[in-house]
């Protein structure tokens, strides 16, 4: 039993699930079952004509879910619409006012904003819940009028006890209706925040990272160093260059230097782990945010500049080797701000590329 429930509430909450399809299949079949309940009543009554119409209606709605397959919803509800129309005047017109019949009228109301607002063929088309509302407030007077003019051909059933067990039953059918329908709305409100917050998600990652290498992009990453400014933390800023990188292009073609790129990124993004950080500052060139003090940022510099030349890159049958040369700028009283320790960084690099390349340059 506490699976079962698990399974219901999990597919009840899951957006793919409760799709058009399922929601207006199951409402279709729901007012049938409403209709062969008061078919049944009807019977019992002995008022054969409403027994007819409402068993025929029962039909109707079963076969509802042909044009719920084609997607015809606006087909399907006007029949719905004129069916509960014409239901709610013949009662009125054979039974009278007092049995609730027209309740379902009223009820309507609220049910044709839902639906103008769920439902894509309805969408942004305001003047739709705005008829079917008004339509429907307008059968409900027009039938209380007829109940006051005139008198219900079927008299002998208007009895009080009758009169009062089938209102409380169109009130409960009524009220059931209306609790389906709005969780129906709790269920697409919900859908819609786990949509836009999936988005929002997705438009997060592509501001923040590079579209190529998956790495944080520059932006990010001055977000997250400008956070460091002025801070007690002892931090560093590495910054990085493919050397050779150029002959890659000239040799191969770009489609080689993305590639030599992509492992090269694979490389950092499997090494740099939380709370470091490594995005792709231009071109072939990375910086690397360590929150390391003096000594560990160089140990950590000089391991990942060993673990890239011992990398190569596999493109048209050639094994290609790839170094990197790095510059390191520490946050200190000679560079206390963001900007020079990046200056610094990249005036070193420079420096290790005039002097040999694949070195780190502290």
């Amino acid at each position: 039993m506490k699976n079962t429930f698990r399974w219901i509430s999990r597919h009840l909450l899951d957006p793919d699930f409760i799709n058009e399809n399922f929601k207006y299949t199951l409402i279709f079949r729901s007012v049938a079952l409403t209709h062969f309940l008061i078919t049944l009543i009807m019977l019992a009554l002995m008022v054969y004509p409403l027994f007819i119409f409402n068993l025929v209606s029962a039909g109707v709605y079963l076969m509802m879910g042909a044009l719920v397959k084609k997607d015809m919803y606006k087909l399907a509800f006007n029949i719905t619409y004129i069916e509960i129309f014409a239901h709610t005047y013949l009662c009125t017109f054979l039974i009278g006012w007092s049995f609730g019949f027209s309740l379902y009228a009223l009820a309507l109301i609220p049910v044709s904003f839902y639906v103008s607002n769920s439902l894509k063929s309805f969408r942004d088309k305001f003047f739709y819940p705005l008829i079917y509302a008004f339509t429907s407030f307008l059968v409900f007077v027009s039938c209380k009028l007829i109940s006051v003019y005139h008198e219900p051909l079927c008299r002998d059933v208007c009895t009080v006890n009758r009169q009062l067990l089938i209102y409380m039953f169109n009130t409960v059918v009524i009220f059931v209706m209306l609790l389906i329908f709005s969780f129906l709305f709790v269920l697409d409100i919900r859908a819609s925040r786990i949509k836009i917050e999936l988005q929002n998600k997705e438009l997060a990652y592509l501001a923040s990272t590079d579209s190529l290498t998956g790495l944080w992009n520059r932006r990010k990453m001055m977000e997250l160093l400008r956070q460091y400014e002025s801070t007690s933390d002892e931090f560093s800023i590495i910054i990085c260059d493919i050397d050779n990188f150029k002959k890659f292009n000239d040799t191969y073609g770009h489609d080689c230097g993305d590639k030599v790129l992509l492992n090269v990124a694979g490389y950092f993004l499997e090494h740099v782990k939380s709370p470091h950080h490594v995005c792709r500052w231009g071109g072939e060139e990375l910086l690397i945010f360590l929150l390391e003090d003096h000594n560990r940022s160089v140990k950590i510099a000089k391991e990942l500049c060993a673990g890239i030349a011992q990398t190569h890159t596999d493109y048209m049958g050639k094994r290609l080797a790839v170094t990197m040369t790095f510059g390191i700028s520490f946050y200190d009283e000679s560079h206390p701000t963001i900007d020079s320790m990046i200056i610094d960084a990249d005036q070193k690099m420079y420096c290790g590329k005039a002097s040999g390349k694949n070195q780190v340059i502290s």
